[in-house]
């Protein structure tokens, strides 16, 4: 994603200008679907996520709906109300219409979608429209139903039917970004299969609009689809040409969709195939967003017809995936929250309440490959996940040998150490595809499942220029890097598109078991906008016995640079015994200031920030922990 990322945004202002847009997306359905149509889909079984809740397994009985906080988010549900981001909930009178934004109290107008800035400031971040017309509630009310023997598919039925009255074809913010359109569409199939039987025999006339809808909605992401194959490829084409495989599979009998199936089918294999590397890590370089691409796959394998083959002929591949996994989940199930996070958590079965919690989306995945070699394997967490894919019980054998305790991914940059209940996250990062924020050689250090020094999250995708300090968490001051000239590593060209793409080389591991030291040093490339041929050497020494981490930096050339700084990020400053810094000549003081950071999407906690200045090209900082 970088000059394609451009030249699509450049052809869409011309296109735009000329109207071409607006015939190629008419604010009018193609066709109207035929009564013979519906009748056909309701012919046919389907199987896995899409199987009807007469077959599911019994086995949902056992679903704890207190603990899991079910039974409540469905009473709030009945209310109107809807849950943000998977944590926050707006009440029916706060939301406002389809096309409110419910942090910035305005609405979007209802125009053609290519004509709206979605980037507007004062209408502020499209996710919080975006977020309620994903329909994630489906979920919840489906396992309730399934545990409870009830049937509240009407709210549902009613919501649905208020949003295709609202959000007329390629019209409103909700018609514009192409990947919300797909995650809606899996969620209404899901509904519509699952409630398929009452549905056809008591809303035949409600379900005819649906299904119109559905056909309105895939014709969309289909003309838009080249965008997300070609300029963005990411987490966005893997969704995107799932939707279309699952729909021309299911509409197979409409001659307009059923090309979409082939599609849909070549395309996530070839992104699949692309995007996730031979070392099992992604392009992406987020781990959440990681999290979402394991979701989009696991379905993918459940539903296309030749699994098998897709699973022999991509072993290797998703064995690494594992590996990966099993490297970067801490043993309480949490991940660093690194790299770009928007909350997005697609598909939900679990009894867990904790949503940064991986081990039921990657088990599920995990258990849908039939690996045995996840550390995690047999997880109560992930049963339900793969119970609602596959509609059984599967016990796989754990991986009895110890995982590796130090691995690097070299395809993504990630180093990452797991010893002695201190586990060390590293970015090495070489970028091969687009980064999306200042924090090369970053750092996250937990201590029995708890966080020292971690990220900051990402707080949203539009920030005002006048809060750009305080919350644009992809400032390099907001991780655990060196900062120079109080500035970031690579300077802003437009959203999402940073200049001068850090690198780093010369990394050597050294794992000193003598000592019970483990030693990574690096050459890092940054701040090329300062001075083109700036090296800063970067050495970090675990000793993971005595819980002291030592973090050196050195530059090869002063020139154009007044301060460097070490800076350290903590929510749980208690944690930490002593920081001590000092530069060539001499101690440093270490400062704290209080910061906000984001642990959860739009939401903001309190932390703390150490930092140690310098005017020389050397400074150090030993942190006991």
């Amino acid at each position: 994603m970088g000059s394609q990322y451009i030249v699509f945004k450049i052809s869409r202002i011309f296109q735009n200008k000329l109207n071409l847009f607006q015939k190629r997306f008419p604010q009018q359905s193609l066709r109207s679907i035929d009564n013979l149509e519906i009748d056909a889909w309701y012919s046919k079984e389907f199987k896995g996520i899409f199987l009807k809740r007469e077959k599911r397994s019994k086995k949902w009985l056992d679903f704890n709906l207190e603990t899991s906080g079910l039974e409540q988010r469905i009473l709030n549900y009945k209310k109107g109300d809807k849950l943000f981001f998977r944590y926050k909930w707006y009440s029916k009178l706060q939301m406002g219409t389809w096309n409110y934004n419910v942090k910035s109290k305005k609405e979007y107008p209802l125009q053609h979608w290519t004509t709206l800035n979605l980037l507007d400031n004062d209408l502020g971040d499209i996710k919080f429209v975006w977020e309620k017309s994903k329909f994630t509630e489906i979920q919840d009310f489906m396992v309730y139903d399934l545990v409870t023997g009830q049937s509240n598919q009407q709210y549902i039925l009613d919501d649905i039917l208020d949003w295709i009255s609202s959000n007329s074809v390629n019209t409103g913010p909700n018609w514009a970004c192409s990947q919300e359109i797909s995650l809606r569409l899996i969620n209404w199939l899901m509904f519509i299969c699952f409630y398929k039987e009452e549905l056809y025999k008591n809303n035949y006339p409600e379900l005819k609009i649906i299904i119109q809808s559905i056909f309105d909605q895939i014709l969309h992401v289909k003309e838009n689809i080249n965008f997300s194959k070609k300029a963005v490829r990411n987490n966005h084409a893997f969704s995107e040409l799932l939707a279309l495989y699952l729909v021309g599979n299911m509409f197979n009998h409409i001659d307009e969709v059923s090309k979409f199936k082939k599609i849909g089918h070549d395309g996530f294999i070839k992104e699949f195939k692309f995007q996730i590397f031979n070392d099992g890590s992604d392009n992406q370089y987020s781990l959440n967003y990681y999290r979402t691409k394991i979701q989009l796959t696991s379905i993918f394998i459940n539903q296309v017809e030749d699994k098998n083959k897709f699973i022999q002929e991509n072993k290797n591949k998703l064995e690494a995936m594992v590996n990966f996994f099993n490297a970067v989940i801490i043993d309480n199930g949490q991940v660093p929250n690194y790299g770009a996070n928007d909350g997005s958590l697609y598909f939900k079965f679990n009894e867990t309440k904790e949503i940064s919690n991986f081990l039921p989306q990657v088990g599920a995945f995990v258990k849908l490959i039939k690996s045995s070699n996840f550390r995690f394997n047999n997880n109560k967490l992930f049963l339900d996940d793969y119970l609602w894919f596959e509609n059984e019980e599967l016990h796989l054998p754990q991986n009895t040998e110890n995982s590796k305790d130090i691995q690097y991914f070299p395809d993504s940059g990630y180093l990452t150490v797991n010893r002695n209940n201190v586990f060390m996250f590293i970015r090495l990062g070489i970028h091969k595809f687009r980064p999306s924020q200042s924090d090369n050689t970053h750092i996250d250090l937990w201590k029995n499942g708890k966080a020292i020094l971690l990220d900051s999250g990402t707080y949203s995708y539009n920030i005002p220029e006048v809060d750009k300090e305080k919350y644009d968490f992809n400032l390099s001051k907001f991780h655990n890097v060196l900062v120079i000239n109080d500035d970031s590593q690579m300077k802003p060209l437009m959203n999402f598109i940073l200049l001068d793409w850090t690198y780093v080389e010369d990394i050597k591991i050294e794992d000193n078991i003598n000592q019970n030291e483990i030693r990574v040093s690096c050459q890092l490339s940054a701040y090329r906008y300062l001075n083109s041929k700036l090296k800063i050497n970067r050495t970090f020494v675990l000793d993971y016995n005595n819980s002291t981490l030592n973090i050196i930096d050195e530059l090869n050339s002063m020139k154009n640079i007044r301060t460097i700084k070490h800076n350290w990020i903590t929510k749980n400053p208690k944690l930490i015994t002593s920081i001590k810094s000092k530069s060539i000549s001499k101690s440093l003081e270490v400062v704290s200031e209080e910061i906000e950071i984001a642990d959860k999407y739009g939401s903001t906690i309190p932390a703390m920030r150490f930092n140690s200045v310098s005017s020389e090209k050397s400074i150090e900082t030993q942190i006991n922990f």
